[in-house]
C-alpha cells in the first residue's frame, strides 16, 4: 500500500515527494498489528529494499525474514526514483540511513547531530557513498523558545553542512494554525536576507 500511495503522489506532484521512514517508538502500535517490536529495524531495512524494487521492476517475488512477496505488482509505477530518507540517531539507524537511504533525519538538536555526523560520514565511506549527495536534515523548532535562539539554531545547522532544515511548531501547544503559521512566516522574514544558497528549507 505504501508503495502504491507514495508512486501516485510523486506522478502527481511530477517527483517532488521524498519518503522519510523510520521503526518508530511505539511499542503498542507494533503489538496491535501483530508484529514483534524488537525486530523492527531488520523489518524496515527489507522493506526499504522492497519499495525500491516496486517503484522500478513491475511485477515482484521477493523473500523477507518474515514474510514472502509473490508476483507483487503496483501500477502505475513513478516516473522517477522517490528518495527516502531514513530517520534514527542510534548507531543501527545511522548505519542503515548510510546503507540504504539517500537522507538521514537524526531528529535531535544540532550539537549532538554533528557529533553523530562523524559516525554518519565513516559509514558512507564504508558503504562507498558519495558524502557530497548524500542529504541530511536538521529540524529548527519554532516557539518553544525565543524567535533570536531559533535563528542562531538555524545558522548552526548551516555551518554544520546539513542539505535541509525543516521548520517545526509541534513542541507549542497553541491549538490556532494560523499561530503556527505566523511563526514560520517570522521566522522566513527574519532570515531572508541570510539564506544559504546549498541549504533547504522546509
Amino acid at each position: 500500500m505504501l508503495a502504491q500511495q507514495s508512486a501516485l503522489v510523486s506522478i502527481l506532484s511530477k517527483g517532488f515527494l521524498e519518503l522519510g521512514v523510520g521503526v518508530g517508538w511505539n511499542k503498542a502500535k507494533y503489538e496491535a498489528l501483530g508484529q514483534d517490536f524488537h525486530t523492527r529495524g531488520q523489518r524496515l531495512n527489507e522493506q526499504i529494499v522492497l519499495l525500491r524494487k516496486l517503484w522500478t521492476e513491475g511485477v515482484v517475488t521477493y523473500t523477507l525474514a518474515h514474510e514472502v512477496i509473490d508476483q507483487m505488482a503496483i501500477n502505475p509505477l513513478p516516473d522517477s526514483p522517490i528518495p527516502i530518507w531514513a530517520g534514527g540517531w542510534s548507531k543501527k539507524a545511522i548505519d542503515r540511513a548510510a546503507k540504504l537511504a539517500d537522507g538521514w533525519i537524526p531528529m535531535d538538536n544540532v550539537e549532538k547531530v554533528m557529533i553523530l555526523k562523524k559516525l554518519l560520514l565513516e559509514r558512507l565511506e564504508k558503504y562507498g557513498r558519495d558524502p557530497e549527495t548524500f542529504k541530511i536534515m536538521g529540524r529548527v523548532t519554532l516557539g518553544t523558545k525565543p524567535m533570536k535562539e531559533c535563528i542562531t539554531d538555524y545558522f548552526k545547522w548551516i555551518e554544520g553542512g546539513v542539505s535541509h532544515i525543516a521548520l517545526s511548531t509541534t513542541g507549542h501547544q497553541e491549538s490556532d494554525r494560523y499561530y503556527h503559521q505566523e511563526l514560520i512566516v517570522e521566522f522566513l522574514e527574519s532570515t531572508r536576507n541570510y539564506r544559504h544558497k546549498k541549504t533547504n528549507i522546509i
